[in-house]
């Protein structure tokens, strides 16, 4: 401020004295005429009967009139440092700060080098955008290349020496080579919850985990603060129903069309789904309840249309496997359709289901057959519209199997769906992807591990691969498997094997769900019947392998 008023005063006295010198040392009064020079490369104008008039030249030739207040010709320098140096023409040297658009009650006297202060637009860079385009209020658009920490930017953001965060997340960008890194191994919940009850994970709008969870008769949610859920203050629990009855309840969770969580479960037997009003889900929670003595087995999606979808088993009557498609405000169900009554069905039947949507804005649902006539069997129903009103085919994966958990459905980036599921009946985790969209041509049943398990959840890594996380019953241990190939049959020569990778241990029954970070990285969360009680894994790469990078 000292420098600016310096500089103001000057001027003022400058133009004030040109004036009185034109007017009274040269007699100049007509405004019409030709300014006089003042000496010393000073020429000034004006208007005799208005001092507010003047227009001042510095150095400038003596042509007309001067179109603007102060017109200078050569170098300017304000601040006592600058005033001995030699500017060249053109150049303004400001020792001080410098403020453009002010005031807003002068933008706290000028807090930076530079103060930008407009109510109407912002900062535009470039020969084509300054002239032509209105910058957005408050903010800066540019036409060229921006370079942090270069200064030869390559691309139109070019960051060089330090790591790229957008909305408090880290960017890996497309190269995986990095700093080898450990899988981080986060304690979420002290002992509790114990294992034997689902837990479901899906990343927010914001890129950070969230974690559907039961514990002590309620089902919460855990947000994390940080994508790798390192415990800072504002981790935020929230209870999102206090009443939740029964044991062994299944909950499925996904991001609604407004981009706040939604979810679903059963509640003694009950179908529920309860809508969040904000991210954090502190605001009031509509809550949907259909009918008693369905819900078992529920998976949920969001359909093309921005609509909770949700697979379940009707236990009513003769079981069946339904679908249950609610309208976007989550208070009305919209249809019911049967997908499968099994034709003589047991208890068993169109249990643990997984439903996905597929690249056709149709769905996809795995789940158990399970008949008198016929026995049991894994099977998927293709529905070519997102409710599944009406199912068009069928496929029988593997025929005598017996699930005792939900199976975990997705959809690849090639748009086929693939699935991961624990069949009792020979003791093994196993996966299968379909070859057709419509899933009437299977690839390979894959085993991936001849071992019990309680729990299995699949995604697709950012290159197009599966991921299967999997809870072993017997040691205790969580382990991740990443597929070599997109049918993980490492078939041809060309392919890669199949990773199978120790994320943690465990002890007793528990339960695991899956989801790829912000950052493309694999992200396990895990709860088992052990004093670890609910963890996450943050991977260090995409394979999860303990200090694993590309050269």
């Amino acid at each position: 401020m000292r420098y600016r008023r310096i500089f103001f005063t000057r001027v003022i006295a400058v133009a004030a004295a040109s004036f009185f010198l034109a007017r009274g040392v040269f007699g100049w009064t007509n405004p019409t005429a030709p300014a006089p020079t003042l000496g010393g490369g000073i020429a000034a104008t004006a208007d005799p009967t208005d001092a507010s008039a003047i227009n001042l030249g510095i150095g400038t030739p003596l042509v007309g009139e001067f179109a603007n207040k102060l017109s200078i010709l050569g170098g300017l320098s304000v601040g006592t440092n600058f005033a001995n140096f030699l500017f060249g023409n053109g150049v303004a040297a400001v020792e001080g700060k410098l403020g453009i658009g002010i005031p807003s009650s002068f933008a706290a006297t000028f807090r930076n080098i530079v103060s930008v202060v407009d109510s109407a637009t912002g900062v535009a860079i470039g020969t084509t955008y300054a002239p032509t385009l209105s910058a957005p209020v408050n903010g800066l658009i540019v036409e060229g290349k921006v370079g942090v920490g270069t200064s030869n930017p390559v691309a139109k953001l070019d960051v060089e020496g330090g790591a790229l965060r957008i909305g408090g997340i880290p960017q890996r960008g497309v190269w995986q080579s990095h700093i080898p890194a450990l899988n981080i191994v986060t304690p979420i919940i002290g002992s509790s919850p114990k294992g034997g009850t689902s837990i479901a994970f899906t990343i927010g709008v914001d890129g950070l985990p969230l974690i559907a969870y039961f514990e002590g008769g309620q089902l919460k949610m855990w947000r994390c603060a940080r994508i790798d859920c390192v415990a800072v203050p504002d981790v935020i629990s929230t209870v999102i129903d206090a009443n939740v009855g029964g044991l062994n309840n299944i909950v499925s969770i996904a991001i609604g069309k407004d981009g706040f969580p939604v979810f679903s479960y059963d509640n003694s037997g009950a179908l529920k789904l309860a809508k969040c009003a904000d991210k954090n889900c502190v605001l009031p929670i509509t809550f949907a309840s259909p009918a008693s003595n369905v819900g078992q087995g529920n998976s949920l999606t969001i359909d093309s249309n921005g609509c909770p979808l949700v697979s379940y088993q009707d236990t009513t009557g003769t079981s069946a496997l339904h679908v249950l498609k609610y309208l976007v405000t989550c208070t009305t169900a919209a249809v019911t359709p049967l997908i499968d009554s099994g034709g003589s069905p047991t208890p068993a039947n169109g249990k643990y289901s997984s439903l996905a949507i597929t690249s056709d804005g149709g769905s996809v649902i795995a789940y158990q057959r399970a008949a008198l006539v016929g026995g049991n069997s894994f099977r998927i129903a293709k529905c070519d519209d997102g409710g599944c009103i009406n199912a068009s085919s069928w496929a029988t994966i593997e025929s005598g199997a017996v699930l005792t958990q939900s199976a975990s459905l997705t959809v690849g980036l090639d748009g086929l769906p693939m699935v991961a599921y624990f069949n009792s009946n020979g003791n093994a985790v196993k996966f299968v992807k379909c070859r057709k969209g419509d899933c009437t041509v299977l690839g390979s049943l894959v085993t991936l591990a001849s071992a019990g398990s309680d729990s299995v959840a699949l995604t697709v890594g950012t290159d197009g691969l599966p991921l299967i996380a999997y809870h072993e019953s017997v040691s205790g241990n969580f382990k991740l498997v990443k597929c070599g190939n997109s049918f993980c049959d490492a078939t041809s020569a060309a392919s890669a094997p199949n990773i199978t990778v120790t994320l943690a241990q465990g002890n007793g029954s528990g339960s695991v769900s899956l989801a790829i970070g912000a950052d493309g990285l694999p992200v396990v969360a895990m709860t088992d019947t052990s004093a670890s009680g609910l963890r996450i894994v943050h991977c260090g790469n995409p394979r999860c392998l303990p200090y694993w990078t590309r050269r």
